[in-house]
């Protein structure tokens, strides 16, 4: 896999404690940075396609000019579930 540096502003306190651990610590709390940026940006891309997919509900909507039956309240659990 090939890398990229990426500088990360941390707040002082935690870049000294950080450096205060021995070299397997640190890279460690390195592959949880790079776990969390990767979930980070799962979920994003998962929002993005959910909000895209809401965005174009109304045009969707529009395009099927169903009518609903006439005794969808009365029989409603019929449609949804298939139960009488």
């Amino acid at each position: 896999m090939n890398t990229v540096t990426l500088k990360l502003n941390l707040p002082e306190n935690i870049h000294q404690k950080l450096e205060q651990q021995p070299p397997q610590i640190r890279e460690m709390a390195i592959q949880l940075a790079i776990e969390a940026l990767t979930n980070y940006l799962e979920q994003a891309e998962k929002l993005a396609v959910g909000r895209e997919i809401l965005r174009q509900l109304p045009q969707k909507a529009e395009e099927h000019p169903d009518t609903p039956p006439v005794d969808l309240a009365e029989h409603h659990d019929r449609y949804l579930y298939g139960k009488s």
